[in-house]
C-alpha cells in the first residue's frame, strides 16, 4: 500500500475528483505514521483477499471496528478498498470485458456514494466489504440481478454449492427483468464459477414477512417474493434503515422520514416496538 498504488487505483476506477484523491493520499500519510496500525490494516486486508470465510465474518465488523476506534484517519476504509485493486485487474476468473466493467462501476459506487451522497467522512465498512466482494470476482451481474458464489446453505450452514441473489439499487424491480436475468444466469454461472446445478438463495429485507404484509399483491416486491420458498431469518432493522430510509442509524424512530407509503407503514411498525426479520428465500424450481 503506497501513494503510487492509490493513484493507480483512482485512475483504474476513473475517480477524477482532486479533493477526493488528496484526502486518500493524506489518509495514507497519516496511516504510515502509525506502523502498528498500518500492520493491522495490511493484515486484515490480506486476510480478506485470501480467506472468503473471514471476509464473510467481517459483516459482524468487530475486527474493523477495533481498528477504526484506534484511528481518526478519515479515509481509512477508502484506501483499504482502493489498495486491493490489483486483484480485480488480474482477472483470475477470466471475466468478460462487460463483467469487469460492471465490477469497476460497482466498486466505484462503493468508493463514492457514502462520501458524495451521504456526506460521511469515510465509506462505511459495509461498502468497503461489498467492494472487496467485487474485487475478488465473487459476484457477477446479469441484467437486473447480481449473483454471488457461495458454498454454504444459509438455512442450515451446511456445505453446499450455491448462489446468493442480490438486487442492486437504482431501478424498479420489474418481474419481467428479474425472470430474464434468472433465465440467463445458469450459463454465466457455469462459465465463471464452474457450478453446474447450484441452488439459488436470496437473503433480503425484500423477502421479510413484515414487509410483505404491508404490500399489495400487484407490487413488484410481492411478485418477486413469490419466486421463492421463504423462511424467517435474523432481525434486520439496520437493513430497513439503510435500504428503506437511507440512514446509517436512527436515535429517534419518530424522526424517520415518511416520503413513501412503505416508509410510513414500516415506521409505524417500528414505533409499535415490533421487529422486522429478513426473509431467506430458496428459488423455486
Amino acid at each position: 500500500m503506497n501513494q503510487e498504488q492509490i493513484k493507480q487505483a483512482l485512475a483504474f476506477y476513473q475517480i477524477k475528483d482532486e479533493n477526493y484523491a488528496k484526502k486518500c493520499l493524506k489518509s495514507l500519510e497519516e496511516l504510515e505514521k502509525n506502523p502498528k496500525l498500518l500492520e493491522k490494516v495490511l493484515a486484515i486486508r490480506e486476510r480478506m483477499l485470501k480467506d472468503d470465510e473471514y471476509l464473510k465474518s467481517l459483516w459482524n465488523i468487530e475486527d474493523l471496528e477495533e481498528i477504526l476506534k484506534e484511528s481518526s484517519i478519515p479515509f481509512l476504509t477508502n484506501i483499504i478498498l482502493l489498495s486491493a485493486y490489483p486483484i480485480l485487474k488480474e482477472n483470475r476468473r477470466h471475466f468478460s470485458h462487460k463483467q469487469i466493467k460492471i465490477a469497476k462501476r460497482r466498486i466505484r459506487e462503493s468508493l463514492l456514494n457514502d462520501i458524495i451522497k451521504r456526506g460521511y467522512e469515510r465509506i462505511r465498512i459495509s461498502q468497503m466489504l461489498w467492494g472487496i466482494y467485487f474485487t475478488k470476482e465473487r459476484i457477477i451481474e446479469i441484467g437486473r440481478l447480481q449473483y454471488e458464489i457461495s458454498f454454504k446453505n444459509p438455512l442450515t450452514n451446511e456445505v453446499e454449492e450455491g448462489i446468493k441473489i442480490h438486487i442492486p439499487r437504482g431501478k424498479t424491480l420489474e418481474i419481467k427483468e428479474v425472470k430474464k436475468s434468472l433465465n440467463k444466469a445458469p450459463q454465466k454461472i457455469k462459465k465463471y464459477f464452474h457450478l453446474k446445478k447450484p441452488k439459488y438463495y436470496c437473503c433480503s429485507w425484500l423477502l421479510s414477512q413484515e414487509v410483505l404484509n404491508e404490500l399489495n399483491e400487484n407490487s413488484n416486491i410481492f411478485k418477486f417474493s413469490q419466486l421463492f420458498e421463504i423462511k424467517k431469518g435474523s432481525e434486520c432493522t439496520s437493513d430497513i434503515l439503510n435500504f428503506v430510509f437511507e440512514l446509517k442509524e436512527c436515535q429517534n424512530t419518530n424522526e424517520l422520514p415518511e416520503t413513501t407509503s412503505l416508509q410510513k407503514k414500516l415506521k409505524q411498525h417500528l414505533l409499535a416496538g415490533k421487529n422486522i426479520y429478513l426473509g431467506i428465500g430458496l428459488l423455486k424450481k
